[in-house]
């Protein structure tokens, strides 16, 4: 709303400027010469430029006006002498003269009622209560504890090891002619149907076999099969080296 207030108020500004501007250019148009005004150095006062030799003019200084009338064809008027102006004589400005203030008198301090000490009431003394003496708790006499005679320990009957009745079965098998060990060679012992297979190395173990007299077989891909009787005792490692044939080689 502001903003549309000043808006219609300059637009009115606006419009009544041009209306003076208007009406200044109308009276202008219907006046028969430019009337302006002239300023001397001596006197002031309002001339007409119009072509009129009678009236006389008032330019801003002699020079320029004789100037004008030389160009003119009119003879240079005397220039008269202007007459001093008096000067006034300052009046001296009245001093006024200064009033006498008014004293205060002093307001009277009111005198401050003295507050009225209370007197301290007495603290009563506490009556000492007497502290009980304690009586001594009589101190039991320790009765001696009757040291328990030790039970003799029983010595244990040694349990007699049981004799073995399990043989242990080893050996490696190798190829007849180069002596390299053979491996995943199968070993079977029979009876009893025990079979196991050679490691890496060649080497099979049987670990528990019962005391007897065994056959036992060995075979290998690419090698004959072999057979031989293994007696095995109670307690006791039978060590057997196999060899196997090649196939094809007599």
């Amino acid at each position: 709303m502001k903003t549309w207030r000043s808006v219609v108020r300059r637009g009115g500004a606006a419009l009544l400027l041009l209306l003076l501007f208007w009406t200044a250019s109308q009276l202008a148009s219907r006046v028969p010469g430019i009337v302006a005004l002239g300023t001397s150095v001596h006197t002031m006062g309002l001339g007409d430029y119009s072509a009129d030799p009678y009236r006389p003019l008032a330019p801003l200084s002699m020079q320029i006006l004789d100037e004008a009338r030389a160009d003119a064809g009119i003879a240079p008027a005397t220039s008269s002498t202007p007459a001093a102006t008096p000067t006034t004589a300052p009046r001296p400005t009245p001093t006024p003269t200064p009033r006498s203030t008014p004293t205060p008198t002093p307001t009277p301090t009111a005198t401050p009622n003295p507050t009225p000490t209370p007197t301290p009431l007495p603290i009563p003394t506490p009556i000492p209560i007497p502290t009980p003496t304690p009586i001594p708790t009589p101190t039991p006499t320790p009765t001696p504890t009757p040291t328990p005679t030790p039970a003799p320990t029983p010595t244990p009957t040694p349990t007699p090891t049981p004799a073995p009745t399990t043989g242990v079965v080893t050996g490696t098998v190798v190829a007849s002619l180069t002596g390299a060990s053979i491996s995943g060679a199968t070993v079977s012992l029979s009876p009893g149907g025990l079979t196991t297979t050679t490691n890496g190395n060649g080497a099979f173990t049987f670990p528990k076999v019962q005391a007897g007299t065994y056959t036992m077989t060995v075979s290998a891909p690419l090698y004959g099969t072999s057979t031989q009787s293994v007696t095995v005792a109670a307690g006791q490692t039978v060590s057997v080296t196999v060899r196997l044939r090649l196939l094809g080689i007599l």
